[in-house]
């Protein structure tokens, strides 16, 4: 991406957050509680305006909307600059904190100011009507904090300063300029002059004559930044920050808008509730000096709200701050807005965190008021560039409201709303009255006083669920309470509670398929989050996942570790992954882009074997941060040996941590404390089937079905239940139909002819109910993409379209699918495989090559692409991209010397090239060459049969094509059956006199000169100066290269062995001057190791040592094996010079190095020999 491309994304991104950034209160962050001045405000005659425009249509209501936010929420703007931090529009409300007790006056004048010079709204009727501007301010604590996780979260407000604020507000006189409280007056009284009021029991103060606005210095200009990648990658960063704080369907409205293009709000149906949360209130109260405690019991009702409000209903989270939450249903309303009201009060009752905080705080239960209302109402985004809400207007929200407040004293339930039927009432004409219609045991209809509202309307109060079987499918399937695992929790909230910051803690849960594992998993995140807390560090969670298609794939693993630690996606452009790694140390930096496979300009490592795991593991802790962290690695079972090698590593080198797995049985058993999930016993299954039917006890023949059919596992047993719920086969905890009747529909559940398993049957028909061919072409494409978590980008891209994330919503909805944060995943991996089983075989493999051609489009066909590359390919359809992309992915394997893998990919280049009739040229050629890789992987490997087997298979192999390509192809066999016996060059020499032939016959001067250099090495004589003389030459027509610098350095030594230290000195510096430039810290060593030796022979022992202390620094840098042979020769050195002082240093630097036996061995002796000089 050049200077140009990046300025305009940086100025576009800027642009979006800017946006995005104007809807909410600035300096989000930790819990905090201060003391501060709150302003809060209230319009007389807004809705009355608001409804007037929506009676007179949509180009009324545009203009109304249009006034609003250039006018009412443009005067707002005024607090800002006088030290405000506005935390909310409230429709024509607004709730603003203020760092000084001026700055909350001034503010509040302007506002006034502002207002009363507002044109009169022109209603319908052509009468005017003034809008006037109530202000209240109070100074006391006011708590604020953001809730939730990186997908959703919502930033709150609460403390006994707000609610003053509220009153001083509701007793302001809307002719005067503000009313403050006794606080703030006292800290005012000798500035301003105020006049004592009382009001509704209240005492407040009215400021009493306008102050002079003090003169106020504009905002400076923003300067371009001189980083713009960091700044991009910040801002990418930002962006997705913000759109966590817009409910879903929101979100989709706002996301890529910026303030040119930006959405105004719109008329359209939608049900407001509002509800007062006591449980949240009491413990706000309770713990109202301790910001964390009160943060989690906000966090703890907001996930309560998240999943019973938008998960379930589809509704929309619109504010939640003093213990009460205001939410919008616009999609099937009136049933969302029913089921969110009936079912509120249980969810919160039978939470266990929020049961946790209660008991400890020796708070009881008490139902929450609701009140919701529907119609026509005015939604969406208004207001100014420097503050906008997404807000909800009319009367309707009013009567939501003014519902709540009433509805604990008038309905039995504690809940107020519509009726889903009209209720046929007649004669009702009585001003500022309402009926409420009540459940018989409630009494008869009556009349009853609505602040407010001055015409009647019908209502009713909400009783508890009655169809139970319906509720309960939604309660368990969407909620996931781990029912039958309470055990299994308990162990878990101890460990979390155990102290982990000295020595870590490794936790491993292990259960089959389906049986829970993932959600005990999350469960325990919860925990840690809650109790994992140290010191006033906010715990770091980092996650890591495998997936089946990569269980042949090493360090797969922990390759998704340090991409989800970095902050890493496939969408991540290639500027801000560099941005990334720049802030890395060097060596850590080197390692982590190599192991990631990225291509962006660093060095390679020039670490190999032990010494490049022993590099990665230490980079590991550069990544991970210091404070109290929980390290998730999930699906372990599908990992590499070596990857919960270093697991087990990090539980014994990482302080502060805890580290918890999940995986199937296997094996290995893993160190540390194992929490194993068996299948449900049938009592276990009896109590999961009555918390699915709310609490109805299940007949025996029920359980003795569900047994039988989900062999205790969990998953089974909701799929199960999901399935014959919907099939309408349970009533009040029985079968209606007897289990013969119902197995034989199981049995009519197939596809093609293939034999099904139990929940590959339930997902079938699970998807054939969706009746939607957009819902069912996602599903097939997403059970066809590689990797448990995609992204979202790729699925649109493949199904060609823009945008899926309502479609996406309703899958979420349907418990197929979830989207986290720009990606998704299925909801198990046994339903993505049992839709992807049931794909006609044909269409699955266009599906595949699809897949594969879009990912190639969208992320190009980088080493980080190509496994992935190389499943959609070998699925797919086209026997060349299957081939081509295996034969990548064999590759790179190979030289990454992870062999076995390498192998594998050979073997899958077999198999698709047996089923070809009749390959073509390029076909050939690749199997060929694949043998030629299965052949290296396999000499790596020590295992010279198969290896001189898989190399002679590529020699015949190479014979059926044209004279240029086989030539090409034997010239690379027979570069490895040089190498074939590396302790036998006899055995080896008619290998290399052919491969000298056929690089001459191919024109190949590198192989060539390579070749002669290494021949060179292996013999004695004149010729052997001649040979590598020669392979110099050749290998100085491509610069300065590595492979010239070996060959110096070879050069260095034939010269030195005769005599010849002239020359040998000069091979030695032109080694030792191209490793230089070309930065090779290896070869630096080497050459520098190299020349030394020449000084050494030659007597000239004060120059050796510089070399071979330039050697070490060099070669201690990678820890490279050589330095070993270097400390002998230093040694050796020594001694002969009478050096013993510095010999013995180099000793004890050499024992440190030494690994086996043999090296000290060695030591040993030479030692000897140098203490033989005293």
């Amino acid at each position: 991406m050049g200077v140009d491309e990046i300025r305009a994304k940086y100025e576009q991104l800027l642009s979006e957050v800017s946006y995005l950034e104007s809807f909410w209160p600035k300096g989000l962050g930790r819990p905090r509680i201060d003391t501060r001045a709150i302003w809060k405000s209230d319009i007389a005659g807004f809705t009355a305006a608001t409804d007037d425009a929506l009676k007179q249509g949509q180009l009324a209501t545009a203009k109304w909307v249009r006034r609003i936010g250039d006018e009412i929420y443009g005067s707002f703007d005024l607090l800002l600059p006088h030290g405000a931090n506005i935390q909310y529009h409230e429709g024509d409300a607004g709730i603003a904190i203020f760092d000084t007790l001026e700055g909350a006056i001034y503010g509040a004048t302007a506002v006034k100011d502002a207002i009363n010079k507002l044109k009169p709204v022109i209603l319908s009727d052509k009468t005017d009507k003034q809008l006037k501007l109530r202000q209240g301010i109070a100074t006391g604590k006011v708590f604020t904090a953001v809730v939730g996780d990186e997908t959703r979260k919502i930033p709150v407000i609460d403390g006994i300063g707000l609610e003053d604020s509220y009153e001083m507000e509701t007793i302001a006189d809307k002719d005067g300029i503000v009313c403050v409280d006794e606080a703030t007056y006292q800290g005012l009284k000798d500035k301003f002059k105020f006049t004592r009021k009382e009001a509704n029991s209240r005492i407040g103060y009215e400021l009493a004559e306008k102050p002079t606005l003090p003169k106020l210095t504009p905002r400076p200009t923003e300067q371009m930044p001189k980083n713009l990648a960091k700044e991009t990658e910040y801002l990418e960063q930002r962006k997705q920050e913000l759109l966590a704080f817009f409910p879903p369907l929101a979100r989709a409205e706002v996301y890529g808008k910026t303030g040119a293009e930006a959405p105004t709000a719109k008329t359209g149906n939608a049900a407001i509730m509002f509800a007062k949360l006591p449980t949240l209130a009491a413990l706000v109260e309770h713990h109202s000096d301790n910001p964390d405690k009160m943060a989690e019991s906000y966090g703890a009702h907001f996930k309560i709200l998240r999943d019973l409000i938008e998960t379930e209903n589809a509704g929309e989270i619109d504010k939640l701050y003093l213990g009460k939450v205001i939410a919008r249903f616009r999609d099937n309303y009136e049933d969302a807005a029913n089921h969110t009201a009936a079912h509120l009060a249980e969810r919160i009752a039978r939470d266990y965190a929020i049961r946790e905080l209660l008991a400890e705080a020796g708070i009881t239960i008490e139902t929450p008021p609701i009140g919701y209302y529907w119609g026509e109402v005015i939604i969406g985004p208004t207001g100014t560039e420097r503050r906008r809400a997404f807000t909800m207007l009319g009367d309707r929200v009013n009567r939501a409201a003014r519902l709540m407040m009433k509805s604990k004293e008038w309905s039995k339930h504690n809940t107020m709303g519509l009726p889903k039927e009209p209720i046929p009432l007649t004669n009702i004409q009585k001003a500022n009255k309402f009926v409420v219609k009540t459940e018989p045991d409630d009494g008869a209809p009556g009349e009853k006083k609505l602040k407010g509202i001055h015409k009647s309307i019908d209502v009713y109060t909400t009783p508890p669920p009655r169809d139970k079987s319906a509720e309960s499918m939604t309660v368990m399937l969407k909620r996931k309470t781990l029912i039958g695992r309470d055990a299994e929790q308990e162990k878990l909230r101890a460990i979390a509670k155990m102290p982990y910051e000295q020595q870590s803690i490794q936790v491993n849960i292990t259960s089959e398929a389906g049986g829970g594992k993932t959600e005990l998993t999350k469960r325990f995140e919860e925990l840690f989050s809650q109790l994992g807390r140290r010191h006033s560090q906010q715990p770091v969670i980092y996650h890591a996942s495998t997936a089946e298609q990569a269980k042949d794939i090493p360090d797969y693993l922990f390759q998704d570790f340090i991409r989800n630690a970095l902050g890493v996606k496939a969408e991540t452009a290639r500027e801000e992954i560099k941005a990334k790694l720049d802030v890395l140390p060097e060596e850590t930096r080197k390692i982590v882009h190599h192991w990631l496979g990225f291509n962006l300009g660093y060095e390679k490592p020039a670490q190999t074997g032990p010494q490049l795991e022993e590099a990665r593991r230490k980079s590991l802790l550069d990544i991970i941060e210091e404070g109290p962290k929980l390290l998730v690695f999930n699906d372990v079972h599908w990992a590499d040996e070596a990857s919960i090698d270093r697991i087990e590593w990090l539980a014994t080198q990482l302080p502060n941590a805890i580290i918890t797995t999940n995986y199937r049985p296997i094996q290995r058993q893993l160190k540390g404390t194992t929490i194993t999930l068996g299948p449900f016993n049938r009592q276990a299954i009896a109590q999961h089937i009555c918390y699915l039917l709310t609490n109805q006890i299940p007949h025996d023949e029920l359980i003795k079905f569900v047994e039988k059919h989900s062999t205790g596992t969990p998953l089974i047993i909701e799929e199960l239940m999901r399935y014959l719920h919907q099939q309408g086969h349970i009533k009040d905890g029985k079968l209606t139909k007897t289990t013969q009747e119902i197995e034989e529909q199981l049995g009519k559940i197939e596809f093609e002819d293939r034999k099904l398993e139990t929940i590959e049957k339930l997902t079938l028909q699970r998807y054939r109910n969706l009746r939607n061919a957009e819902m069912q072409a996602i599903l097939d494409y997403a059970s066809c993409m590689f990797g448990e978590e995609f992204p979202k980008r790729l699925l649109e891209a493949t199904l060609g379209k823009k945008e899926l994330d309502a479609t996406l919503l309703a899958l979420e909805h349907a418990d197929f699918l979830k989207r986290n944060n720009g990606s998704v995943t299925f909801k198990h991996n046994l339903v993505k495989n049992a839709i992807r089983k049931c794909i006609p075989d044909d269409q699955r493999r266009k599906m595949h090559t699809t897949v594969g051609d879009r990912r190639k489009e969208l992320y190009g066909e980088g080493d980080d692409q190509i496994v992935a590359l190389a499943w959609d390919y070998e699925n797919g359809e086209s026997d060349d991209k299957a081939l081509q992309y295996l034969l990548l992915a064999e590759r790179l394997f190979v030289e990454g010397k992870q062999n076995t893998t390498g192998i594998s990919y050979a073997g899958k280049i077999q198999k698709r090239f047996d089923t070809i009739r009749e390959p073509t040229t390029s076909q050939v050629n690749i199997y060929g060459t694949s043998l030629n890789g299965k052949g290296i992987a396999y000499k790596w490997l020590r295992r010279f049969a198969e290896a001189e087997e898989a190399l002679n298979q590529g020699m015949m192999t190479s014979e059926k094509l044209p004279e240029n390509l086989r030539d090409a192809l034997q010239l690379k066999l027979h570069l490895n059956f040089c190498t074939l016996y590396p302790d036998d060059f006899e055995r080896n020499k008619p290998y290399y006199d052919t491969a000298i032939q056929l690089a001459q016959k191919t024109g190949n001067r590198y192989i060539e000169g390579i070749l002669k250099v290494n021949v060179g090495k292996a013999i004695e004589g004149e010729e052997r100066i001649k040979l590598t003389e020669e392979g110099v030459a050749l290998l100085n027509e491509f610069g300065k290269i590595a492979a010239l610098a070996l060959a110096y350095n070879n050069l260095t030594f034939c010269y030195k062995e005769k005599g010849l230290m002239d020359k040998a000195k000069e091979a030695g510096e032109n080694a030792c001057k191209i490793a230089d430039e070309i930065k090779d810290v290896d070869l630096q060593g080497r050459s520098r190791y190299g020349l030394g030796m020449v000084y050494d022979v030659e007597g000239n022992y004060e120059q050796a040592e510089n070399l071979f202390v330039e050697a070490e620094r060099f070669l201690e840098r990678i820890e490279a094996p050589t330095i070993l042979s270097l400390y002998e020769t230093w040694v050796v050195a020594c001694t002969k010079a009478r050096q013993m002082k510095t010999g013995l240093d180099v000793c004890e630097r050499w024992q440190r190095k030494c690994q086996t036996e043999e090296d000290r061995k060695k030591l040993e002796e030479k030692k000897k020999e140098l203490l033989a000089l005293s």
